[in-house]
């Protein structure tokens, strides 16, 4: 069967602005064209498409999927608790900058609901203790959560997908 990009975004849960750029920067996934050269994708590209996925949902950056798509699957580290760290550490050194940078490039990197649950969730649990300086990233680190989730929201609606 073909799918448009709309409808195989829907099948997959993943919306076409990602699908665009797995495509076209990562090379993963090869959708047929139609006349008018719009994207057709088979129920193949779907089995691709939630094999990317799964990697992602592991903690795997896009970026390093190709590659194991190309061998047997097998026990990949998880990578979320890495990201969690590296976030944490940018917090606590001040670098506020660079934490607002490294949720907002792991958003591109990452589906949103996976994001939340693995990264920004368990980040926000570890520096939620009521001691004043942990208060105090809290605020720094809700501050850059809702400002990213405003961003998402608002390219969202620009998308039609709000």
């Amino acid at each position: 069967m073909a799918y448009s990009i709309g409808e195989f975004a829907r099948l997959c849960g993943i919306n076409a602005t990602t699908l665009r750029a797995w495509q076209r920067r990562y090379g993963l996934l090869k959708p047929m064209r139609t006349d008018g050269g719009h994207r057709q994708y088979s129920d193949d590209d779907v089995q691709q498409a939630l094999k990317i996925l799964d990697w992602v949902k592991k903690g795997v950056t896009i970026s390093q999927v190709k590659p194991l798509l190309a061998r047997p699957a097998e026990g990949q580290t998880n990578n979320w608790h890495t990201l969690q760290e590296k976030m944490l550490q940018l917090l606590k050194e001040g670098k506020i900058e660079s934490l607002r940078q490294q949720i907002y490039d792991s958003g591109r990197e990452y589906p949103r609901p996976e994001l939340v649950t693995e990264v920004l969730r368990p980040l926000r649990s570890k520096v939620s203790a009521n001691i004043p300086a942990m208060m105090t990233l809290r605020e720094i680190l809700d501050g850059i959560i809702i400002s990213y989730t405003s961003f998402c929201l608002e390219r969202d609606k620009k998308s039609g997908r709000g």
